[in-house]
């Protein structure tokens, strides 16, 4: 469980790092005004993101796997897929959101391969999740 927890706590150190660098980053780049966001941004969504997804989906798989005294290492290559999409996810949301604040225009093919990774980021971390539960489900039929 020690090890679940340490990783909470770097997911949990990780939102909330993106939450102070997204209402910093806008504030200086003039996207905020009278205290509100001029428009959306997906840096907005990055510690959220984080947050759910690592921190509070970590404490909930760790703590139904230590019911049946496991850890998050019997998740096997399932948990790892599922970090790098959470990471990945969090990359991309990163990169869009500043290309949004900065207004910097891309060209079609690279705008296009930004959204492709972030699509497949979500695929990585919506089938790794599936296959968590479909695992947990296993573990906690014996």
């Amino acid at each position: 469980m020690k090890k679940t927890l340490k990783k909470a706590i770097i997911f949990t150190i990780i939102g909330l790092v993106l939450g102070v660098y997204f209402r910093e980053f806008t504030k200086w780049n003039g996207f905020v005004e009278d205290g509100a966001l001029i428009g959306p941004t997906s840096l907005s969504f990055m510690h959220t993101h984080t947050l759910t997804l690592g921190t509070v989906m970590t404490l909930l798989f760790g703590t139904i796997l230590n019911q049946q005294g496991l850890g998050l290492q019997s998740l096997g290559k399932r948990w790892v897929f599922y970090e790098i999409g959470v990471y990945l996810t969090v990359l991309m949301m990163f990169i869009r959101g500043n290309i949004q604040v900065l207004n910097i225009n891309l060209s079609n093919a690279l705008d296009a391969s930004i959204s492709g990774l972030a699509g497949l980021s979500h695929i990585i971390l919506g089938v790794s999740f599936i296959l968590i539960l479909l695992k947990l489900y296993k573990t906690a039929e014996h």
